[in-house]
């Protein structure tokens, strides 16, 4: 989850276009309670590089938090952009 001034900046496609460079899949969507809910697979060896970058957020976005868990979910073999 992403928090902070994140919906309307373009963060979702900031983190479908970061997703493709570090070749991770899944899914980005906003949440009614204004945040950002990412999920993702890839390279053991991308994801603190890809979790770095969500904290900094496209030119127009002011991240304050990100929290992370482990779901288990089956995630698409590309990565979408939902709602």
């Amino acid at each position: 989850m992403v928090w902070g001034r994140v919906q309307g900046v373009g963060y979702r496609a900031w983190v479908a276009r970061l997703a493709g460079q570090h070749d991770m899949a899944g899914t980005v969507q906003n949440t009614a309670e204004g945040a950002v809910e990412v999920h993702v697979r890839g390279p053991s060896a991308e994801m603190p590089r890809f979790e770095a970058r969500l904290l900094e957020g496209p030119v127009f976005a002011r991240v304050t938090n990100v929290t992370r868990t482990d779901s288990g979910q089956t995630l698409p073999a590309e990565f979408r952009i939902l709602r």
